[in-house]
């Protein structure tokens, strides 16, 4: 375990019981292969609640249903044993409770109050970190940094956490910040598959395409080492990298070797395949019907498990693209019915902007342009709020950029686009579309 965070206290005082939980949170943290291995140590010890609790996060983790059930199983042996867990350890109970409810802003708000109690619990800012990606981590970057500023003083010399603090400052603007801490971080562990996540981010909000492609590549071959969501996560990174430097050719191979096949039925892995192919094909790239149909049967079964506004849009384009429309309908018909909900994220994001968009991608799946940009036009100024981060949501950016262009309306894509590449410089791709446009 790295420094402070040896002050993190269990109530189990089993050696093993404490050894497991204490690589769990190692694992999770590093983003390191074998955090699963937290399973195997709560089916050896079946009624100890601090590895339910354990076991819980892990599931929640997976956006499916399966997931879900699995979590809820868990969670139930733990608040059966809640005597025996002590205050830090019941504080993660009601976060995890609020996140399986899908209660997403309640369940970071709760692991704000663990680490603001417990600073040393790294473990509860990771879990954070995900919700804001549920929340929309842009939208949530100053919620982000926040939470990691007041956490440096003593966690600075911490990889992981450095790694998390470059990627707050990113999502906020932050490069010079985000660059120094991403780069303290992999001084600190070479290895740092985050860290260099965060500095992926800020090579795209620079433009700097060429030496960023360059430092990905050199480090691709070490990605298979991590955990296989920030492998296939990282290695997106850099297939869009080369398909915004119009190497084509590039892009697909690292698609074709990295990003999809290996776990397939990984939301991650369906998100970012589907993420890549669509902007390819924004970008005038024939993908290809083969590969749509790839993806089709794992998208069957994820995409009536509604996790997020984010996922879903991704899920509705692969459907419609894939000829799939009685799924893709079907898929619409349940976002409408999400959004008619009274709940906090029916409030919060299926009806403000949750909706639209998977409505917009499902009609541009179908090649109905004007319908896509007649549903984008009043959300895109809320669109952060749908999930995903900063250079994800790039993708819905560019979707509106493609249904203007493609309903008539130029001037106005040009525009947004223009905008769009005002703080940087445009890349090769952007350029040929923006030239397109002109």
């Amino acid at each position: 375990m790295q420094g402070d965070r040896l002050a993190v206290h269990y109530s189990t005082r089993d050696p093993r019981v404490v050894r497991a939980l204490e690589d769990f949170a190692d694992r999770v943290l590093a983003v390191g292969q074998g955090a699963e291995r937290v399973l195997e140590a709560a089916h050896a010890d079946p009624d100890e609640p601090s590895l339910r609790l354990a076991a819980a996060f892990f599931w929640l983790f997976g956006q499916t249903a399966q997931a879900q059930a699995e979590a809820a199983r868990h969670l139930d042996v733990a608040r059966a044993g809640a005597a025996r867990l002590n205050p830090r350890e019941r504080a993660w109970m009601d976060a995890l409770d609020a996140w399986h409810a899908k209660a997403f802003d309640a369940a970071a708000t709760r692991f704000e109050a663990i680490t603001a109690a417990w600073s040393a619990d790294l473990l509860a800012l990771r879990a954070a970190e995900f919700l804001y990606y549920v929340l929309g981590q842009q939208h949530c970057g100053p919620r982000y940094v926040a939470h990691t500023q007041r956490l440096a003083v003593e966690h600075g010399a911490d990889p992981d956490f450095l790694a998390m603090h470059a990627f707050a400052n990113e999502l906020c603007g932050r490069t010079e910040a985000a660059r120094m801490h991403a780069e303290q971080a992999i001084a600190l562990r070479a290895r740092n598959p985050w860290a260099q996540h965060a500095l992926a981010h800020v090579f795209v909000r620079e433009g700097n395409g060429d030496a960023a492609a360059a430092l990905m590549e050199r480090w691709l071959g070490e990605w298979p080492m991590s955990a296989r969501t920030v492998y296939c996560h990282d290695a997106w990174h850099l297939a869009l990298l080369h398909l915004d430097r119009l190497e084509i050719d590039r892009a697909l191979a690292v698609y074709d070797e990295h990003v999809w096949g290996k776990t397939p039925d990984s939301v991650v892995e369906q998100v970012d395949a589907i993420a890549l192919l669509w902007r390819a094909e924004m970008a005038g790239v024939a993908v290809g019907a083969e590969r749509w149909q790839s993806i089709l049967p794992h998208v069957r079964n994820a995409w009536p498990t509604l996790f997020m506004p984010f996922v879903s849009a991704h899920y509705a384009y692969a459907l419609a693209r894939a000829g799939d429309a009685e799924a893709a309908g079907a898929l619409l018909r349940l976002a409408d019915a999400r959004a008619a909900q009274d709940d906090d994220e029916a409030r919060r994001v299926w009806r403000p902007a949750g909706r639209a968009v998977v409505r917009a991608s499902a009609a541009l799946g179908s090649d109905d342009a004007r319908t896509a940009a007649v549903e984008l036009d009043p959300v895109m100024p809320v669109m952060t709020r749908i999930g995903g981060s900063d250079a994800q949501d790039d993708l819905f950016r560019f979707a509106y950029v493609d249904s203007l262009s493609r309903s008539g309306r130029r001037a106005d894509a040009a525009a947004f686009l223009r905008e769009r590449i005002s703080t940087k410089p445009a890349s090769a791709l952007e350029a040929r579309l923006l030239g397109a446009l002109s």
